[in-house]
């Protein structure tokens, strides 16, 4: 199931621009599964369709071994924060503590690792130090609603599969992405996007 987002009318719009409105969930609208149970939740960069059907792409060149959960093209996601059991009354609260718009961020895609029980990720080469701050910038966000944040060091990558021991890439996909898109998302059964940023 791809990652969906409210209907909300989007428009084209630059950091700092007055034009530019934040968007929020709408209880009881499509972009939220009803659940009585707390929503596990996580904050990401998404990529933009092209650059996710080319990684997919690239991971269809792996030798990939029978059972290997792989991701599909729209569950592809840079994970910033994971927020776990949420309460669903604080969803609002959380994207409104979220900024508008971000600077786009320069990432090269290319070291593909097993972190072990087969879950095998891509990581970018000499991620930059707005990946960063953006991270820590959002932390310090979240920590200010009460929300707890993960204090190990940050290692940014995207889960290209689970349950997928063994693979190797004979070459790396030197991809570059400019990610822009921000996302507060919701897991369950799939991936589905509360709250975006305007790209």
């Amino acid at each position: 199931m791809a990652a969906r987002t409210s209907r909300t009318r989007r428009r084209s719009v630059r950091c700092g621009s007055r034009r530019s409105k934040r968007r929020r969930p709408r209880p009881g609208g499509s972009c939220l599964v009803s659940t009585p149970e707390p929503l596990r939740l996580f904050i990401a960069l998404w990529p933009e369709t092209a650059m996710a059907q080319a990684l997919h792409n690239w991971a269809d060149g792996l030798n990939w071994p029978a059972g290997a959960r792989r991701h599909p093209a729209a569950h592809l996601h840079l994970t910033l924060h994971f927020l776990g059991a949420t309460a669903p009354e604080r969803v609002a609260e959380i994207a409104a503590a979220l900024p508008t718009c971000i600077e786009p961020i320069e990432l090269r895609w290319g070291r593909l690792q097993d972190w072990g029980q087969g879950l095998q990720v891509l990581r970018p080469l000499d991620p930059p130090a707005a990946l960063f701050d953006l991270q820590q910038r959002l932390g310090q966000r979240l920590q200010a609603l009460g929300l707890p944040v993960d204090a190990r060091r940050y290692r940014p990558h995207l889960t290209l599969a689970r349950k997928a021991p063994g693979v190797l890439a004979a070459q790396d996909p030197d991809l570059r992405w400019r990610a822009s898109r921000l996302v507060l998302a919701q897991s369950l059964r799939g991936y589905h996007a509360l709250w975006s940023s305007a790209d």
